[in-house]
């Protein structure tokens, strides 16, 4: 993704933090689709956990003026989206 591209000409290790974040994010959910109970509810709270690193890291390269303004803006987007998402999945609604 752009964001990660950006950040990675200033600092490749924050880049490989978000990249890992965002290939857990995507991995957790796929594989939480295919479980049932507790494992299910364990992968969807992992993938909320890893949308929220990857939120503080897109902060800091925010703050940090690695990424600009409105690829900051999209991606923080998402992860809210992803944020809810995840939380709905864990916490149904009865």
């Amino acid at each position: 993704p752009k964001v990660i591209e950006q950040v990675a000409k200033h600092d490749k290790n924050m880049a490989t933090q978000m990249k890992d974040a965002l290939g857990s994010i995507a991995a957790n959910l796929g594989e939480g689709s295919l479980r049932r109970g507790k494992d299910r509810k364990y992968h969807y709270s992992v993938a909320a956990g890893s949308a929220a690193e990857l939120a503080v890291w897109l902060r800091i390269a925010r703050a940090w003026r690695h990424v600009d303004e409105q690829s900051y803006s999209g991606v923080a987007e998402f992860l809210d989206r992803t944020n809810a998402i995840c939380y709905r999945l864990v916490n149904p609604r009865p």
